[in-house]
């Protein structure tokens, strides 16, 4: 870092702050998938006699969708060039300063 700061004037070197990024990254709702597939997938005639289905699934069953269907999502994204590289700054230091 101060290797970097004594590339600037003395004056402007107490003015540079510091940040760490945050990434968005993405993961699939396991809830929202089974939501889908029994609400909107389903066909007519057979949600007639499927009241049930997927309707008591476990937790560790969410669990262990949400965490294959997050890692071929990501795989996809990253293979297919859709990974999002965008980040944001949630808060700064000054290097500089001292710490009470």
């Amino acid at each position: 870092m101060k290797d970097f700061a004594d590339t600037y004037p003395a004056e402007e070197a107490p003015m540079i702050r510091v940040g760490n990024p945050y990434y968005y990254i993405p993961t699939v709702d396991a809830e929202r998938v089974i939501e889908d597939v029994v609400e909107y997938d389903l066909d007519d005639e057979i949600a007639e006699w499927s009241e049930d289905y997927l309707l008591d699934v476990k937790q560790e069953h969410i669990d262990e969708l949400q965490e294959e269907l997050t890692k071929v999502f990501r795989k996809w994204e990253e293979r297919n060039g859709y990974k999002n590289t965008s980040f944001v700054i949630f808060e700064t230091i000054n290097p500089f300063e001292s710490r009470k």
